[in-house]
């Protein structure tokens, strides 16, 4: 199992290496193997995916914050002209 891949390992683990090794059906378990190997690897793309935009994320969000407590102030400002 150490030379296998990560993602490898987990289906592994998944399907149980002492099923895949008596499986009678070798068809069937190797559908089942891509099929999870794929789901497992398009998890993981995404994962990467989000970990790499959160800290774009987290700069918008704080740069959107500090505009509207800006605008906030103005319109408190103006209020206070007004009266």
């Amino acid at each position: 199992m150490e030379s296998f891949d990560e993602i490898t390992r987990e289906v592994v683990k998944r399907l149980g290496f002492q099923n895949i090794c008596l499986s009678e059906n070798i068809v069937a378990d190797r559908a089942r193997f891509a099929e999870i190997y794929q789901a497992i690897k398009k998890r993981k793309r995404t994962e990467v995916n989000v970990e790499s935009a959160l800290p774009n994320l987290w700069e918008m969000v704080q740069n959107r914050l500090a505009e509207l407590a800006q605008k906030g102030q103005k319109a408190i400002e103006q209020e206070k002209d007004k009266t």
